[in-house]
């Protein structure tokens, strides 16, 4: 279970026994629209962990916040925070 930045609640990530047997073994990339605050991302690495995949790859359309947190996502842009006037990257 991860708390969503969009929504603002909890959503829970699953991987069903189908799937889990296709990336079991596999080399992966997690792929993600916006990482934020990295919940989803570190639910996606605990999961695909379990089902015995090996991430290769983080990868996300835009990453948001610390740059320095990101360094490891492959992304198109990265999208800076402002907090009362003052940009955060």
């Amino acid at each position: 279970e991860t708390l969503s930045i969009t929504t603002g609640k909890a959503q829970t990530l699953y991987l069903d026994e189908k799937d889990r047997e296709l990336v079991k073994d596999k080399r992966v990339v997690i792929l993600d629209d916006v990482i934020s605050t990295g919940s989803t991302l570190q639910g996606m690495r605990l999961i695909m962990g379990k089902a015995g995949a090996n991430v290769v790859a983080e990868a996300a359309i835009l990453t948001e916040g610390e740059r320095a947190k990101w360094a490891n996502v492959i992304a198109l842009g990265h999208l800076p925070i402002w907090i009362n006037g003052n940009k955060h990257e």
